[in-house]
């Protein structure tokens, strides 16, 4: 009975104290996110993504992620007497929406036993940038209609494009009971299309799962 309840004990301890204890220092991770993106308006993030961790340090990430809101746009008015002198801007918010497909490098300085992960972040990939416009043009009646005030017609349309993406930002993991824990991210996204670039600034948390 005695020999029972010591076995009992010291594996009671042992389970303790792999559950307690650092994450391993190499191998896989999975995480999750969402968080808000602000560029000339403001974008809602999610995504996924995954890495292995090659030394205690340095690991490498795959990351999905989708962004969708709006952003401030400018169009033209073309007055009834049309002059090119009188041409008018105007500011109009546009929807748009990123989706990035990211290789990440990632340094890891893990401090407190391995509890606490301060990292940085950056790497480049793919980005694909939609964006949903509506352009209003002040038009005159033209001969043949009938007679009024000028009517504001509204030309709209969507625009998708491909380009390079690039990041960089660095952030802290939390680890909270064996592999799983939160972190927070702050960091910057650009994509380069033949039209308007993209560049957003990110405040992201995320939660993570090291294995």
């Amino acid at each position: 009975m005695r020999r029972a309840a010591l076995m009992f004990a010291v594996l009671a301890l042992g389970s303790s104290a792999w559950a307690q204890g650092p994450a391993p220092d190499m191998g896989g991770r999975v995480y999750g996110l969402v968080g808000g993106g602000f560029v000339a308006g403001e974008l809602v993030a999610v995504g996924a993504g995954a890495g292995l961790r090659l030394t205690q340090h340095i690991g490498l990430d795959v990351e999905l992620t989708h962004l969708t809101g709006d952003e401030q746009g400018w169009w033209f008015g073309i007055p009834p007497a049309v002059d090119i002198d009188d041409l008018s801007w105007s500011g109009e918010r546009s929807e748009l929406e990123v989706t990035t497909f990211l290789t990440r490098f990632v340094v890891e300085f893990p401090v407190d036993e391995g509890r606490l992960f301060p990292f940085l972040a950056g790497g480049g990939g793919l980005g694909r940038v939609v964006r949903y416009e509506t352009l209003p043009f002040p038009i005159p009646f033209q001969a043949g209609l009938p007679e009024g005030p000028a009517a504001d017609l509204y030309f709209g349309g969507s625009r998708s494009e491909v380009g390079l993406a690039v990041t960089l930002g660095g952030g802290v993991d939390v680890r909270l009971w064996r592999g799983l824990g939160v972190g927070g991210e702050v960091r910057w996204l650009r994509v380069s299309t033949r039209g308007r670039p993209v560049d957003v600034a990110q405040a992201i948390g995320r939660v993570s799962y090291r294995f």
